[in-house]
């Protein structure tokens, strides 16, 4: 059975190998480590038994908060982990009064943005040309957490084709 719990110390070169499978320029050790120490921050792990399945990292702060990290290991997706993952630093960010989660996220990746938008989440910007690696956009996007969205059986198994069509329909404004 799959637990959400805070991550410790020890649990950072678990995580570290989940991160380096999962972004092309992962977060180090050190910058792993830290966050476990961070007061604003809730870095928490989706477990199975002592094996660490995905993670998830988001800093709160007054009336505001920020995912800055979520990821799956590859042989744990399409589980509901991610789903799981994010229910999560949902809730904790309104229990420290956040009213609102923001996130950033590859404009190619549709998985992950079906997921949000089916989660409730609405893009709110552009940043163009802010990924590397591989190059692209970033979709800024932002979730009220005044009556947060419950998971829903389509985004939970990956669904959302509708959502993603809807996301595709969405101009955005530039920052520059």
């Amino acid at each position: 059975m799959t637990r959400i719990a805070p991550a410790t110390a020890e649990d950072v070169p678990s995580v570290l190998g989940i991160e380096c499978g999962a972004f092309m320029r992962p977060w180090s050790h050190d910058a792993l480590l830290a966050e476990t120490a961070r007061p604003e921050s809730r870095f928490a792990l989706a477990a199975d038994g002592d094996r660490v399945l995905g993670y998830a990292v988001t800093r709160c702060y007054p009336d505001w908060a920020e995912l800055c990290c979520i990821a799956v290991a590859a042989d744990a997706r399409r589980r509901g982990v991610g789903s799981l993952l994010l229910a999560d630093a949902e809730a904790r960010a309104a229990e420290r009064g956040a009213g609102r989660l923001l996130l950033e996220v590859h404009a190619d990746n549709a998985a992950a943005l079906a997921a949000y938008i089916g989660r409730g989440y609405v893009a709110s910007g552009r940043r163009a040309g802010y990924y590397e690696r591989p190059p692209g956009d970033a979709i800024l996007m932002e979730l009220s957490l005044c009556g947060a969205v419950p998971v829903s059986a389509s985004a939970a198994s990956g669904g959302g084709g509708a959502a993603l069509r809807q996301f595709e329909s969405i101009s955005f404004m530039r920052f520059s």
